[in-house]
């Protein structure tokens, strides 16, 4: 009897947690390398530049391509939002040097790749013309999950009093507005 309880208990143990363990991987944020490929999947002419070596490995790091080294600093080192236009517009401009000369250091891969793929990469990005980094932004925000908003069913709304009609007599809650002074009027405060 003991037995079975406790064997009832781990096994319902085992199923709750097998059960948070896969919501959590559908809530995951997607990898900078999987949204990566799928751009790459949307725009197949767009320069991989993921002829990189790893430092300590020195194996080529083919899934490290232009487009998730763009994800990192765009969220990472800019700490952006992912899923927004203006954001990625910012990003373009860091890129292109209109907000300042970006360091070696400050971009992905800097410790993790040789030789460091700044040039490289602003070089790609110079590249581009303004409708090609327009639509590298549209893809990027194509595959990109959005952040999910609370929408509260018509139920769970509050319902709006409907406008009561003002009685004869009796002043409004929101009395008009006064009217602007005229032509000359600054003449009177003299």
């Amino acid at each position: 009897m003991k037995r079975q309880r406790h064997l009832r208990f781990w096994g319902s143990l085992l199923a709750i947690l097998l059960c948070c363990a896969s919501a959590a991987e559908a809530q995951r944020p997607p990898r900078p390398e999987e949204i990566g490929q799928l751009v790459y999947e949307q725009l197949p002419n767009l320069e991989r530049a993921n002829g990189y070596r790893g430092t300590r490995s020195g194996e080529l790091r083919p899934t490290d391509t232009l487009v998730s080294r763009l994800i990192r600093f765009h969220q990472q080192l800019r700490n952006r939002r992912l899923a927004s236009r203006l954001d990625w517009k910012l990003t373009m401009a860091d890129l292109l040097g209109v907000n300042g000369v970006l360091k070696q250091e400050d971009y992905p891969g800097f410790e993790t790749l040789t030789p460091n793929p700044l040039q490289t990469d602003l070089q790609a990005i110079a590249k581009l013309s303004r409708v090609e980094r327009d639509r590298l932004i549209d893809a990027i925000l194509a595959v990109v999950p959005r952040p999910q908003t609370a929408v509260t069913a018509p139920e769970d709304r509050p319902e709006t009093p409907a406008a009561q009609p003002t009685p004869p007599g009796a002043t409004p809650a929101n009395p008009p507005l006064p009217s602007l002074p005229g032509r000359g009027a600054a003449d009177l405060l003299r």
